[in-house]
């Protein structure tokens, strides 16, 4: 009987290994995420995760505020509304978001249009 009870945590211990690798490898940013449970995220991690999004999510269109309250939703601590503001106006300057003005002033920022070559 204690043969059986070690081959059951035997496999139990070889299964929680694999679901840890298989979260893992599932993971854009290893580590990224993990780090931020402690630190406020820098702003190289919130474009990359950014990025990451947007390339899980080619047509997204959001405000900067629906960015870190959707496409951020799983960072913690949350990073600030200002540090976001850098990462778009970061990303914007660079060609990899764009800004799309609407009415009232507000701003839909998204993909670059060559990005996805289903969109005009």
């Amino acid at each position: 009987m204690h043969l059986q009870g070690q081959r059951v945590q035997a496999s139990s211990e070889r299964q929680l290994d694999m679901s840890t690798q298989a979260k893992r490898s599932a993971d854009p940013l290893p580590g990224v995420r993990r780090d931020m449970n402690r630190h406020t995220p820098s702003l190289a991690q919130i474009e990359q995760l950014i990025r990451v999004y947007l390339q899980d999510h080619p047509h997204a269109l959001d405000t900067e505020r629906g960015i870190r309250e959707w496409w951020l939703r799983d960072v913690h601590p949350p990073p600030s509304a200002k540090d976001v503001a850098t990462a778009v106006a970061n990303l914007v300057a660079a060609g990899e978001l764009r800004a799309i003005a609407l009415a009232g002033g507000r701003v839909a920022l998204g993909a670059p249009r060559n990005s996805d070559p289903h969109c005009p």
